[in-house]
């Protein structure tokens, strides 16, 4: 042990000595390190806001259906009470949607669309890390409504706490069903409690452009709820049973139920896809972008050990003499290339660490940069580009090591060779 730690001391002197030259190969490495690390961290960055969204939502528990192609799977209201009855599902709910919504605040007034959330998702969690004040929906049949945050403003309101607990008036008009094939233009006011603001994740454009939420059984009155269906029910006969939702959401008791889900409702006639199925073909997608900005920043790192290669062949030219003394007193082959494989090994850990300060910074600056300028062009909620996992920090130093200890491999084996005579008379 005191032998290793005498040969180890002595590497770090030899790297010591040509400070320059040394410092130079390890900024290569740090510089290939780096530009590697920052590739990886915004693939990683892109895959992150993909998923977290989805994960906070509770998404990967869902299954979409929609009608089959069959008479017998038209997605009405037996249909979903068919799905909640399949073992693992929590609940389901259809997809209610209307456009040109109006609603107002005391004097404030504003135009909006509404989307359709059952109150269960409040048994599981679902949303609650998106909500900035108040909560989600009671189960009851309350009149109640969800503001995005970015109808705060409009309607008069300075901040999320004070949206809270004020009424909001809701207007809705359209065609709506008295009797089968005949419709009529009705009008209906709604006055609504808010129960909670909301900021909506990047990737779901619905959601990010002010959406009013509301539960499903409330949405379910509203006239005008979906133009599609209506127009559905034109072409069928008339009436609602034959025209069915546009789709139904099941949501599953976990992931791996999500799957069993999918098929038991694909067996029923219908045509359901689980959302983590979609996530795992997704990610494949982000795999191999890894996998190619991994490879191309090896390029480099490979370019970096090269120059470790020439420092330590230069080295072992300029130390000939001091390797055979080495040898001359009693040091081995194998002594003299661990001496080498420290000085290869000590360049790029001091590589590697810097490489991720220098990615770091560089991935500050490129992050500030592209919120700037997308703050410029409208868009408001960049989220964070770049992800720096431990096991990418971590596997990023061990890889500028290894690239090093093997670039030093060559050097190391010809310092050993030395004929310890030949090296005392200079030869």
């Amino acid at each position: 042990m005191i032998r290793f730690c005498q040969l180890v001391g002595q590497s770090l002197l030899g790297v010591t000595r040509a400070r320059l030259r040394s410092f130079l190969t390890a900024l290569g490495i740090a510089i290939s390190s780096g530009a590697l690390v920052s590739m990886v961290a915004f693939a990683v960055g892109l895959e992150r806001q993909f998923e977290l969204p989805i994960q906070q939502l509770g998404l990967l528990n869902d299954v979409e259906v929609h009608p089959g192609k069959g008479e017998g799977a038209v997605l009405d209201d037996r249909a979903v009470q068919q799905f909640e009855e399949i073992p693992g599902v929590a609940y389901a709910y259809p997809d209610f949607r209307i456009s040109q919504l109006t609603i107002a605040c005391g004097t404030h007034t504003k135009t909006t669309f509404a989307l359709g959330l059952p109150r269960e998702a409040s048994l599981i969690g679902m949303f609650q890390d998106l909500i900035l004040a108040g909560d989600y929906f009671s189960l009851g049949t309350q009149a109640e409504v969800m503001l995005n945050e970015k109808s705060l403003g409009e309607l008069g309101f300075t901040s999320p706490q004070q949206a809270v607990g004020q009424q909001l008036r809701i207007s809705a008009a359209g065609l709506a069903t008295t009797q089968p094939g005949q419709f009529e233009m009705r009008k209906q006011e709604l006055i609504a409690r808010i129960v909670g603001v909301y900021r909506a994740p990047g990737f779901m454009e619905e959601l990010g452009s002010g959406a009013l939420l509301l539960p499903a059984d409330t949405m379910r009155d509203l006239p005008g709820i979906d133009l599609e269906r209506t127009l559905r029910q034109f072409r069928a006969d008339g009436t609602a049973a034959a025209a069915g939702f546009a789709k139904v959401t099941v949501h599953a008791d976990s992931p791996g139920d999500a799957f069993r889900v999918e098929r038991r409702i694909a067996a029923l006639g219908f045509q359901a896809r689980a959302v983590a199925g979609r996530i795992q073909e997704a990610r494949r997608v982000f795999v191999f972008l890894e996998v190619l900005l991994s490879a191309v920043g090896t390029v480099g790192l490979v370019v970096a050990g090269l120059g470790i290669m020439n420092t330590l062949l230069m080295s072992v030219m300029e130390r000939y003499q001091e390797i055979g003394i080495y040898k001359a007193i009693g040091a081995s082959d194998g002594d003299v290339r661990i001496l080498f494989l420290t000085e290869a090994v000590t360049m790029g850990l001091a590589g590697g660490l810097a490489g991720l300060v220098l990615a770091r910074s560089v991935c500050w600056v490129l992050q500030w940069a592209i919120t700037i300028y997308a703050t410029r062009q409208g868009v408001h909620d960049v989220g964070s580009l770049f992800h720096f996992p431990v096991w990418l920090l971590a596997g990023a130093v061990a890889y500028a090591v290894a690239v090093s200890l093997i670039s030093g491999v060559y050097p190391a084996t010809r310092a050993a060779r030395v004929d310890p005579i030949r090296a005392l008379r200079g030869r």
